[in-house]
């Protein structure tokens, strides 16, 4: 908060809307504004956009990099590859010029976080991700072949080879997966192979399986009970290290909606009930509107067998969403 006032105290301080110096606050204050509420989340991302190209080209890259993550944890797919375009040309750049450096030996004036193609892979990914939610499988397994060919990346040091072999398995990984929602369903005992030992990659590889459960009609309770301890300990702390936490809030409702889905349609009222309200609570607590939708739209559907408790938790639900909006609607005026 303390940070938040500064950078604020700092952009209106200064004078030439253009200046780095703006846009760099810009940048601090849509990190510190970024929580749970997704269309807070978003509003954020939409005020910074403009700044992005006016820092220069090393926080640039940090910039892009952080905005597509927000616009990938909000399913804004077009927005997603609009940013990663611009982000792996600028990448391309920036790591065309670090290799004529290493040869003049000369020292960076700024280091990243990571390495220069590491920019130029998260950009290429995301949009083969883009191509992948909006179903066009055909050019995402294009994206993601090229994005597994990693010849042109010179550096061998420890940190780069790091970063090579964890792309190499995200491209494979993605390369399956898409194959599978294309309607491959004999390769869904290796997408379970995959992710089993992955702890951190449960919930996304969970989830994922429900979507294809529910897409071609297949019993997958099999996969649920293997995995019952581990879903259960997702849902109760719902917590994912390896990602930001708007990320795995979105894979978090995806779930429970997806989960709700498979148990009504198989007439396991309890869990699908269950499943709903807690994706109902969870998609209004960050503000997630197209899943309280689809989460209304499923329980209207279910209501004639909804037990008596279900009906008053639901519209409970509902009233504290409602709630929610009159605040925010109160806040915007």
């Amino acid at each position: 908060m303390a940070a938040a006032i500064l950078y604020e105290s700092v952009a209106l301080s200064e004078k030439s809307q253009h200046s780095e110096r703006l846009a760099y606050c810009q940048f601090k204050l849509f990190l510190t504004r970024l929580g749970s509420d997704q269309e807070q989340n978003y509003q954020a991302a939409i005020q910074f956009g403009p700044f992005a190209e006016r820092l220069d080209e090393i926080d640039q890259l940090d910039a892009l990099k952080n905005l597509a993550d927000t616009y990938r944890s909000l399913r804004r797919w077009d927005k997603v590859k609009k940013v990663c375009i611009k982000l792996q040309q600028l990448a391309e750049i920036q790591y065309s010029l670090s290799q004529s450096r290493k040869k003049n030996d000369q020292g960076l004036v700024k280091k990243l976080p990571r390495p220069f193609f590491y920019y130029v892979l998260f950009g290429q990914m995301l949009v083969g991700g883009a191509y992948y939610e909006q179903e066009d499988y055909e050019l995402a397994l294009q994206i993601f072949s090229e994005a597994a060919d990693l010849e042109w990346v010179k550096e061998t040091d420890e940190e780069a080879l790091y970063w090579k072999n964890l792309f190499q398995e995200w491209t494979q990984a993605n390369i399956l997966l898409t194959k599978l929602m294309a309607g491959n369903i004999e390769l869904l005992p290796e997408y379970v192979s995959y992710f089993e030992k992955k702890e951190n990659e449960i919930l996304m590889g969970l989830w994922n399986i429900m979507i294809v459960a529910n897409r071609y009609k297949i019993n997958v309770d099999h996969i649920l009970m293997k995995f019952e301890t581990v879903l259960s300990n997702v849902l109760e702390h719902e917590k994912n290290e390896i990602y930001n936490q708007q990320n795995t809030d979105d894979q978090f409702v995806g779930l429970l909606c997806e989960l709700a889905d498979y148990y009504l349609f198989r007439e396991d009222y309890e869990q699908g009930f269950k499943s709903l309200m807690h994706g109902l609570k969870k998609s209004t607590i960050i503000n997630n509107e197209s899943s309280m939708l689809r989460c209304m739209r499923l329980f209207e559907r279910f209501r004639n067998v909804a037990s008596a408790e279900s009906k008053v938790e639901y519209h409970q639900l509902v009233e504290m969403g409602d709630g929610h909006e009159k605040e925010r609607s109160v806040a915007r005026h």
